[in-house]
């Protein structure tokens, strides 16, 4: 018979302070660095770096309680110790929750917290800037996932006025109205690549 393994899931996970990464560790003991903004593990600890990873959790044959008890007791202070090496002093209020009840990590962003924080550009880690300027985290992160969306449905919608005929040609009310949106738009995304110029550093 054929055997696929699975990726072990994420069994526990917590939110840095600065509110950007997001620690986890999984079922086989593998603890990684999650970037927030990226959605990428930006980091995995190797077993130099935080000790080898104690017995699989989980009921075996001929295990006991207090063996199970201890073994999860070890993997939390394994899992601590490497938060509280990495955890940075600054903190930031809320603009997210996560979970991995699912095994896998979920990020929820909610409109009454998402747009709710403001980080100086320099802790975000921009270089050659003000040290006044500041980001909205929520807003930027939303902007970058729908650029390509926005850029997308732009194209099809110009497209599918081209080729509606004549009709809406003669039309300067309407011909103007789309100049004006088209204006926008533009100066919008020359906005947001600069933004993301200077997040990139």
């Amino acid at each position: 018979s054929l055997t696929i393994t699975g990726v072990p899931p994420i069994i526990r996970h917590e939110v840095l302070s600065n509110r950007q990464k997001i620690l986890t560790e999984d079922t086989s003991g593998s603890i990684c660095l999650w970037n927030v903004f990226t959605g990428s593990v930006e980091k995995r600890f190797s077993a130099e770096e935080v000790g080898p990873a104690p017995a699989s959790g989980g009921a075996r044959a001929g295990k006991t309680r207090a063996e199970e008890k201890r073994e999860k007791e070890e993997r939390e202070a394994r899992f601590n110790k490497v938060l509280e090496r990495i955890n940075p002093e600054m903190t930031v209020s809320s603009w997210f929750s996560a979970d991995s009840r699912l095994g896998k990590l979920s990020i929820h962003m909610e409109s009454k917290q998402c747009f709710s924080t403001e980080v100086y550009a320099v802790d975000l880690g921009v270089e050659d800037t003000s040290d006044e300027l500041k980001f909205n985290v929520g807003q930027e992160v939303l902007s970058s996932l729908f650029s390509g969306w926005e850029e997308g449905f732009s194209s099809r919608h110009q497209e599918g006025e081209g080729g509606s005929g004549g009709e809406g040609k003669g039309d300067g009310v309407t011909g103007g109205k789309a100049a004006a949106g088209g204006k926008k738009k533009k100066k919008r995304k020359e906005e947001e690549e600069e933004k993301k110029e200077r997040l990139r550093g």
